[in-house]
């Protein structure tokens, strides 16, 4: 908690995070339009209070941003379109809220130095961007548990450093892109509870050797499951319940999967 001011005093950092058995403190107000003015902000934590409201439309002024988190909060609307003036912002976490539609066009072009990407928990709508591939620096992309539609853009592949896609609760369909093959530092993959089909391709898990937890249950799915599935050495979740799949013999799950697997296929 704390605010950090510039020696010409500009407003440089301001946190004031809510948690719980913290008394008398936590905010129950409309965010406030004028957190816009705050030109010098490089870091804005409000997170788990009772704010509301929209996000300002001019969010874009806030060019020094570098961190916008206000998770845990009642905000609601769409995301602005000047959010994609924030070139430098390398944070942005909106999740467990009530935003709403999809996101803006350019939203990729425009902040291509984000790290983290976490607008899971909301009511976002729409498809992934096509040009998703063009955030080159995004280790971490939560999307799960909205109302998204469409298929899985193949530039998700593009995306080399991340290590964690969450896509689960949505409505996606067709087929998982085949160069999702090429996440190599992928460690937790959760693309359950959507409307995916198709057989899954060997090739596609070729690659994936980082991979520790992997939710593909409640689609439909269906086929062989690949061998070079099962023999993802770091793998230690691995559900692939309420698919299609012709189940595996037992001889087939290797040793230190069998706590961690779930099947419980459908017929």
């Amino acid at each position: 908690m704390g605010v950090v001011y510039t020696k010409d005093g500009m407003c440089r950092q301001l946190i004031l995070n809510w948690a719980e058995g913290m008394q008398n403190i936590r905010l129950n107000c409309l965010l406030s339009a004028r957190v816009a003015e705050l030109k010098g902000l490089a870091l804005l934590q409000l997170n788990n209070h009772r704010l509301y409201g929209s996000l300002p439309l001019a969010i874009g002024n806030l060019k020094s941003l570098r961190e916008l988190s206000l998770s845990g909060n009642l905000i609601s609307g769409p995301i602005p379109d000047s959010i994609c003036e924030l070139n430098g912002l390398e944070v942005l976490d909106l999740h467990d809220n009530q935003i709403s539609a999809p996101l803006p066009i350019g939203f990729c072009q425009g902040l291509r130095n984000l790290n983290i990407l976490r607008l899971n928990n909301n009511t976002i709508t729409g498809h992934i961007p096509d040009d998703i591939g063009e955030l080159k620096n995004l280790q971490q992309l939560y999307l799960g548990h909205n109302r998204m539609e469409g298929k899985l853009p193949p530039g998700l592949g593009d995306l080399s450093r991340l290590e964690l896609l969450q896509l689960q609760h949505n409505r996606f369909v067709g087929e998982i892109p085949e160069r999702l093959g090429q996440l190599k530092s992928l460690k937790f993959l959760f693309l359950n509870s959507n409307r995916l089909v198709g057989e899954l391709s060997g090739a596609l898990f070729t690659g994936l050797k980082s991979l520790e937890y992997l939710l593909l249950n409640r689609n439909q799915f269906h086929g062989e499951i690949p061998a070079s599935l099962m023999g993802i050495k770091n793998i230690q979740i691995l559900r692939l319940d309420n698919n299609y799949f012709v189940p595996p013999s037992k001889d087939k799950i290797p040793f230190g999967l069998k706590v961690g697997i779930q099947l419980g296929f459908k017929k």
